[in-house]
């Protein structure tokens, strides 16, 4: 999969629901995960996130979402909300990410976004440009 640089909407084919952060979360210096939300997250007010790609000339990319950049952290996508904000090189290629399959069927927000290869050649992830150039 490849990108050009710009602002895109991300889905998961899964839940058919926005990749994004939890709009109510702890706001620590500490990364914040990364969910594929569920419909009871966006009933409690999780919108569709809108993530602002940057293509890198080493064929990777850096991502951020509600002015925090992306970073992989211990094999899980995360924003990073206070400085240093060093963004992180991601391969966004389907493969390459997955879902975090340990989920509390309470926890709402829905399954965590991971970073590492799956099983199988499918995304598991649709990406929609919806800026125009």
């Amino acid at each position: 999969m490849s990108l050009a640089s710009g602002i895109y909407a991300i889905t998961s084919k899964a839940s058919n629901g926005p990749v994004g952060r939890y709009p109510i979360e702890i706001l620590l210096p500490s990364p914040n995960e990364v969910f594929a939300l569920t419909q009871e997250a966006q009933a409690g007010g999780a919108a569709q996130s809108y993530w602002f790609v940057r293509k890198l000339e080493s064929g990777k990319y850096e991502l951020s979402t509600k002015r925090a950049p992306a970073d992989v952290i211990d094999g899980r996508v995360k924003c990073i909300l206070e400085p240093p904000f060093a963004s992180s090189e991601i391969s966004i290629d389907g493969k390459f990410w997955t879902l975090a399959s340990d989920t509390n069927p309470e926890d709402t927000r829905g399954p965590k976004v991971l970073a590492g290869e799956k099983q199988g050649d499918a995304s598991l992830f649709k990406f929609t440009r919806i800026d125009r150039e």
